[in-house]
C-alpha cells in the first residue's frame, strides 16, 4: 500500500507485469520444441473484474478511453477531513503522452479561487504505465497552495504535456469538523487500487476466543486436580464492530462492497498500516425509503498480539 502520506506521483510496478509467450512444435521423440516463435507483448493488471464480462465490459479498451475514469467505483464527488490521506490510481491508456501533469482547481472558505495547472508531475511515462497520484489536502500540496487561506473545495485532474485532461475530474469536499470517533481504512478495491474510506459512526472493541472441548480418560491413578475435561486447539483475537456514520448516499454505501471483499484491508493509526481482516457475510446496504444510509460491520486484527510484530506496527 502506499506510505504514509505519500506525495509524489509514481509509476506503480507491483501490480502490473508486462510478459511475451514464446511456443513452438513438439514431435517424435522431441521433449522440447526445437525453435521457438516469440509472441506480441502483453500486459497483466491486478484487479477483479470477471472475465466473464468481457466483451460486454472493455474496461481498458472501452470504459477508460472513453470515460477517462480513475481505477475506482467511488463517486467523483467525496468528502474527506483536513487530516486524511487519500490517493487515485490512473491506467494511461493512450499513446503519445510523454509527461503527466496534476491540475488543481481550488476554491477558499472567503469563495475566492485560484487554479494550478501544475500541483504535480511526472515525466518519462508512457501506455501501460499504472499511476499513483496523491489526492489528500495536506500530501497533494492543496493546503501549501496559499497558506493565507482555508481550502473549502478542490478539484483535480490529470493532463498531458499538451495540458489537455486525460482524466476525469475528481472534486473534493473538506469537512469543517473532524468527529473524534473517525476511523480510516485502507483497502485493495477490485480494480487493483488502494483506496480510503472514513467511518465515523461508534465502534466497540471486544475479546473473542474459540476453543475446543474433551474428555479426558483418566488413569487409576488420576490427580483430583486434573480434572475430566480438558480445552485445546485455543485462540484468541480482538474483535471489533460498529458502524460507518452515514453516508452521502445509497451508492456510496453500495460500492462498500469492495472493502467487504478485499483481500487487503488495513486500519491506518497515524502512520501505522495494521492489517485487519474484516468478518461477516451479509451486510444490510439499505432499506426502501430511507434517506440516510449507513453499514454496520465487524472486524478483526491481524495478528493476536501486536507487541511481536515489527515496529512500523506496535509502535
Amino acid at each position: 500500500p502506499p506510505s504514509y502520506r505519500e506525495s509524489e506521483i509514481r509509476v506503480l510496478t507491483d501490480r502490473s507485469i508486462r510478459y511475451k509467450n514464446f511456443y513452438g512444435d513438439v514431435f517424435n521423440d522431441l521433449i522440447e520444441p526445437s525453435s521457438l516463435s516469440e509472441s506480441g507483448l502483453f500486459l497483466a493488471v491486478y484487479g477483479g473484474l470477471s472475465k466473464r464480462a468481457y466483451p460486454d465490459v472493455d474496461y481498458f479498451g472501452d470504459v477508460l478511453p472513453n470515460q477517462k475514469k480513475f481505477m475506482s467505483w467511488k463517486s467523483t464527488s467525496r468528502r474527506v477531513d483536513r487530516e486524511q490521506e487519500d490517493y487515485l490510481q490512473f491506467f494511461l491508456y493512450a499513446t503519445g503522452i510523454s509527461s503527466i501533469r496534476l491540475k488543481a482547481d481550488v476554491t477558499f472558505t472567503d469563495d475566492s479561487t485560484t487554479s494550478t495547472p501544475i500541483l504535480k508531475r511526472l515525466d518519462g511515462v508512457g501506455r501501460g504505465d499504472l499511476i499513483l497520484v496523491p489526492a489528500g489536502p495536506i500530501h497533494s500540496g492543496i493546503n501549501s497552495i496559499d497558506a493565507s487561506k482555508i481550502v473549502k473545495s478542490y478539484v483535480l485532474t490529470l493532463t498531458d504535456q499538451s495540458s489537455n485532461a486525460i482524466s476525469e475530474p475528481i472534486s473534493y469536499e473538506l469537512i469543517s469538523h473532524k468527529p473524534p470517533r473517525t476511523r480510516y481504512f485502507m483497502f485493495l478495491n477490485s480494480v487493483g487500487a488502494y483506496e480510503i474510506f472514513r467511518a465515523t459512526g461508534v465502534f466497540e472493541e471486544s475479546f473473542v476466543s474459540d476453543k475446543e472441548e474433551i474428555q479426558k480418560f483418566l488413569g487409576h491413578d488420576y490427580d483430583a486436580l486434573d480434572g475430566e475435561f480438558e480445552a485445546y486447539n485455543m485462540s484468541s483475537r480482538k474483535q471489533f464492530s460498529g458502524s460507518t456514520g452515514f453516508l452521502l448516499d445509497a451508492e456510496e454505501a453500495r460500492v462498500l462492497s469492495d472493502l467487504f471483499l478485499s483481500p487487503r484491508v488495513y486500519a491506518l493509526e497515524g502512520a501505522k498500516r495494521v492489517p485487519i481482516v474484516v468478518s461477516g457475510r451479509e451486510t444490510r446496504i439499505r432499506v426502501d425509503k430511507e434517506y440516510q444510509y449507513y453499514v454496520r460491520f465487524g472486524y478483526s486484527e491481524g495478528y493476536v498480539e501486536r507487541r511481536f510484530t515489527p515496529t512500523s506496527i506496535n509502535n
